[in-house]
């Protein structure tokens, strides 16, 4: 989705760094969850927001694992 353009600037840099987190912390033998579940917090937060909602709808069945 950043690289298709839909999102762009600012937004698509905080993007890229909770996706960084993200796999960052799934590289790890013991995960930080506070940090994993903070992150897949904001990254949800964005991705609502962005595109008028609609690109939530194919990011929240992966993002939903992580907020439990």
């Amino acid at each position: 989705m950043i690289e298709r353009k839909k999102v762009s600037g600012e937004q698509a840099n905080e993007l890229k760094a909770g996706l960084t987190t993200l796999q960052a912390h799934a590289a790890l033998a013991k995960p930080k969850w506070q940090v994993v579940r903070a992150a897949a917090g904001s990254l949800k937060s964005m991705l609502e927001n962005a595109a008028g909602g609609k690109l939530i709808t194919q990011a929240l069945p992966y993002l939903s694992q992580l907020l439990k």
